[in-house]
């Protein structure tokens, strides 16, 4: 018998009512009752009891994220597959790939470009396209039987966040992910740049292409005096000038590369003393001056063949 157990026998004994002159049976079911009084003590220290479900927390919402490709594990229609075959929403949950593309941007397994909302928030995660924005902007939906395969992405990285209507969406360091209902195919990048608030995202959940078109990366060409502020939109579609119409708009001064480039039709809003457009970024290859809007590129040779601008 330990200390502990010595002392509450001293405390519970005269409290047990026995037979008089039962000394010996008091003390030992005072044992008994310490004994039990200390082993109820000891499991409730090392979490005995009534066991708790933990339920999966808003950033994993319980689903597997492993790098590895789903080609050989995955069915047809099913996942990032299900997506253009317009699959059930149990086939789309089953899986889905973020993976860095060609152009260094981060796209899903149908290599569909995945894009980030300026008005959404990374610290605490938070996403606000909701209704009739979501259908233009479909959030990247998962559910707790989902499988995430990732590439040149890391796994702490990839999170879930809980939307308004209670489905959960996955993030990239905290931002929320999307897509753009008018990329149809891989490559497609129509949604960047949008209201200056949609932005394809890289590796990291930051804008892939931000640097050179929208904030305007200055690069002065080793030919070329540093050059003058700026600024021109680029078209690509040069009959329709709303803003459902994918633009960007150029900033900078000196030679600015474009991104992503050769996509363009049409220019508009140039501002700048002098503006050269160029085929080649860093401001290389073949080159011509504008200073006033061109609807039609293709007037000049350079239909979707614009790289970089120099702004002088």
């Amino acid at each position: 018998m330990n200390r502990r157990q010595k002392e509450l026998v001293e405390l519970i004994a005269p409290l047990i009512e026995l037979p008089s002159g039962e000394k010996m049976l008091r003390r030992r079911a005072a044992s008994v009752v310490a004994a039990a009084v200390l082993g109820s003590v000891a499991l409730t220290a090392c979490g005995g009891g009534e066991a708790k479900t933990e339920k999966p927390t808003a950033s994993t919402a319980g689903v597997s994220i492993a790098a590895g490709t789903p080609e050989a594990k995955e069915q047809k229609g099913t996942g990032d597959w299900a997506i253009s075959t317009k699959g059930s929403l149990s086939q789309r949950f089953q899986w889905t790939r973020l993976q860095v593309g060609p152009k260094g941007n981060v796209v899903n397994g149908s290599g569909l470009a995945i894009y980030r909302f300026e008005n959404d928030s990374a610290k605490p995660s938070a996403a606000t396209c909701n209704d009739s924005c979501a259908t233009t902007w479909p959030p990247v939906l998962v559910d707790r039987k989902t499988h995430v395969y990732i590439d040149g992405i890391s796994a702490k990285a990839v999170g879930v966040v809980q939307r308004a209507d209670g489905t959960f969406q996955l993030t990239l360091n905290g931002w929320p992910l999307y897509r753009f209902n008018q990329d149809l195919k891989a490559g497609d990048l129509f949604g960047e740049g949008r209201a200056g608030n949609w932005f394809a995202v890289d590796a990291n959940g930051q804008p892939a292409f931000r640097g050179g078109a929208a904030d305007g990366d200055e690069q002065a060409p080793g030919n070329q005096t540093p050059g003058k502020p700026g600024a021109m939109t680029l078209l690509s579609d040069p009959n329709d000038t709303s803003e459902n119409n994918a633009a960007r708009r150029v900033t900078g001064s000196g030679c600015v590369d474009v991104r992503p480039q050769n996509i363009a039709s049409a220019i508009r809003d140039i501002s700048g003393t002098s503006v050269k457009i160029w085929s080649e970024q860093g401001c290389k290859g073949r080159s011509a001056l504008v200073s006033a809007d061109i609807l039609d590129l293709n007037t000049i040779g350079f239909d979707n063949d614009i790289s970089s601008v120099f702004f002088g």
